[in-house]
Protein backbone atom coordinates (compact mmCIF):
# COMPACT_ATOMS: atom_id res chain seq x y z
CA UNK A 1 0.00 0.00 0.00
CA UNK A 2 1.38 3.38 -0.87
CA UNK A 3 -0.03 6.83 -0.50
CA UNK A 4 -0.66 9.00 -3.56
CA UNK A 5 2.58 10.28 -5.02
CA UNK A 6 4.66 7.20 -4.28
CA UNK A 7 5.57 4.39 -6.59
CA UNK A 8 7.42 1.16 -6.11
CA UNK A 9 8.85 -1.14 -8.72
CA UNK A 10 10.75 -4.41 -8.60
CA UNK A 11 14.41 -4.23 -9.57
CA UNK A 12 16.32 -6.77 -11.59
CA UNK A 13 17.41 -8.53 -8.39
CA UNK A 14 13.82 -9.14 -7.30
CA UNK A 15 13.98 -6.55 -4.55
CA UNK A 16 11.76 -3.48 -4.34
CA UNK A 17 13.25 -0.23 -5.57
CA UNK A 18 11.75 3.19 -5.17
CA UNK A 19 11.28 5.48 -8.13
CA UNK A 20 11.19 9.28 -7.93
CA UNK A 21 7.85 10.69 -6.85
CA UNK A 22 6.35 14.10 -6.28
CA UNK A 23 6.67 15.76 -2.88
CA UNK A 24 4.09 14.92 -0.24
CA UNK A 25 3.43 12.33 2.43
CA UNK A 26 4.57 8.81 1.62
CA UNK A 27 3.77 5.53 3.34
CA UNK A 28 5.06 2.01 2.73
CA UNK A 29 3.39 -1.08 4.20
CA UNK A 30 5.66 -4.12 4.43
CA UNK A 31 4.10 -7.49 5.31
CA UNK A 32 6.41 -10.19 6.63
CA UNK A 33 6.35 -13.58 4.81
CA UNK A 34 3.33 -12.53 2.73
CA UNK A 35 2.28 -13.97 -0.60
CA UNK A 36 1.76 -11.77 -3.65
CA UNK A 37 -2.05 -12.00 -3.89
CA UNK A 38 -3.71 -10.84 -0.68
CA UNK A 39 -7.18 -10.51 -2.13
CA UNK A 40 -8.73 -7.47 -3.67
CA UNK A 41 -11.09 -6.81 -6.52
CA UNK A 42 -10.06 -9.34 -9.13
CA UNK A 43 -13.55 -9.91 -10.44
CA UNK A 44 -17.21 -9.63 -9.50
CA UNK A 45 -17.56 -12.67 -7.22
CA UNK A 46 -13.83 -13.23 -6.70
CA UNK A 47 -12.65 -13.90 -3.16
CA UNK A 48 -9.43 -15.79 -3.78
CA UNK A 49 -6.08 -15.04 -2.23
CA UNK A 50 -2.72 -16.78 -2.53
CA UNK A 51 -1.89 -15.98 1.10
CA UNK A 52 -3.10 -18.61 3.55
CA UNK A 53 -2.58 -16.46 6.68
CA UNK A 54 -5.94 -14.94 7.62
CA UNK A 55 -4.25 -12.50 10.00
CA UNK A 56 -2.25 -10.92 7.14
CA UNK A 57 -5.27 -10.80 4.82
CA UNK A 58 -7.36 -9.19 7.57
CA UNK A 59 -4.58 -6.69 8.33
CA UNK A 60 -4.51 -5.57 4.69
CA UNK A 61 -8.28 -5.05 4.70
CA UNK A 62 -8.25 -3.10 7.96
CA UNK A 63 -5.27 -0.95 6.99
CA UNK A 64 -6.76 -0.19 3.57
CA UNK A 65 -10.12 0.82 5.06
CA UNK A 66 -8.41 2.94 7.72
CA UNK A 67 -6.20 4.70 5.17
CA UNK A 68 -9.17 5.47 2.93
CA UNK A 69 -11.23 6.75 5.84
CA UNK A 70 -8.45 9.11 6.90
CA UNK A 71 -7.78 10.17 3.29
CA UNK A 72 -11.39 11.32 2.94
CA UNK A 73 -11.69 12.58 6.53
CA UNK A 74 -8.23 13.96 7.45
CA UNK A 75 -9.23 14.66 11.06
CA UNK A 76 -10.19 11.02 11.62
CA UNK A 77 -7.69 8.91 13.59
CA UNK A 78 -8.44 5.60 11.84
CA UNK A 79 -5.09 5.39 10.00
CA UNK A 80 -3.05 6.20 13.11
CA UNK A 81 -5.01 3.67 15.18
CA UNK A 82 -4.62 0.93 12.53
CA UNK A 83 -0.85 1.50 12.33
CA UNK A 84 -0.55 1.36 16.11
CA UNK A 85 -2.61 -1.84 16.26
CA UNK A 86 -0.38 -3.47 13.62
CA UNK A 87 2.89 -2.63 15.34
CA UNK A 88 1.68 -3.21 18.93
CA UNK A 89 0.99 -6.90 18.35
CA UNK A 90 3.41 -9.28 20.11
CA UNK A 91 4.29 -10.81 16.74
CA UNK A 92 3.37 -8.16 14.13
CA UNK A 93 2.57 -9.29 10.57
CA UNK A 94 4.18 -6.18 9.12
CA UNK A 95 5.34 -2.63 9.56
CA UNK A 96 4.38 0.80 8.26
CA UNK A 97 6.96 3.43 7.34
CA UNK A 98 5.85 7.00 6.71
CA UNK A 99 7.77 10.07 5.57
Amino acid sequence: MTTPGTSRTWGRTGTPTRTPSPPGPKTLLTLFDAEHGLGGIAGYDAAETTDEDPERVTAVGRLTAAWLRTAFHPDHAAWRAARETLTAAPDPVGRVESK
